[in-house]
């Protein structure tokens, strides 16, 4: 049975872990467009509109506040939640062109595969937090889960340009 080191392509049984560069980008596509989407929510509350999606909660918020479908805390998740979506979506490519870079700089496939998850799991948890922290003080840890995965990307990206020199 594998490790959870092997699993994730942190380790290898023998010789070195294989790389796992499109499982990473894969699952943070998902996630993105998935996780961290308003859509399910939305629908939950009926206030899903495809005809117009990116103004449901313009449209239809403060009415269905009003009308008792939801409660303005409600309504300010969901907002706090396309909010997260929008800036999921903003930072995949600096995951992609890091993952990228390093792999063709030639950086090891375990220095590479770390960066993939533990961004995977800022993200994941910067998404969480956006969604469900409504006081400053739970607002307090976004950015520094925001800074985490950038600072990662940002980090293998230097790595690849020395590499490249």
């Amino acid at each position: 049975m594998s490790s959870i080191s092997t699993l994730f392509g942190l380790s290898a049984a023998n010789g070195d872990p294989k790389f796992m560069l499109a499982e990473y980008l894969i699952a943070n596509i998902l996630l993105s467009h998935t996780l961290s989407s308003a859509r399910i929510l939305k629908v939950w509350f009926g206030i899903d509109n495809h005809v117009s999606p990116r103004d449901d909660l313009a449209r239809f918020g403060p009415r269905a506040v009003l009308e008792g479908h939801l409660t303005q805390s409600h309504l300010d998740m969901l907002r706090r939640n396309e909010a997260a979506h929008a800036n999921s979506l903003d930072h995949l490519p600096v995951l992609a062109a890091a993952l990228i870079l390093a792999k063709v700089a030639g950086i090891p496939a375990a220095d590479i595969n770390y960066v993939g998850l533990m961004y995977t799991l800022a993200r994941i948890a910067y998404v969480g937090n956006y969604v469900l922290s409504a006081s400053l003080l739970g607002a307090s840890l976004r950015p520094v889960l925001w800074w985490t995965a950038n600072v990662l990307c940002l980090k293998l990206i230097w790595r690849a340009g020395k590499a490249f020199n």
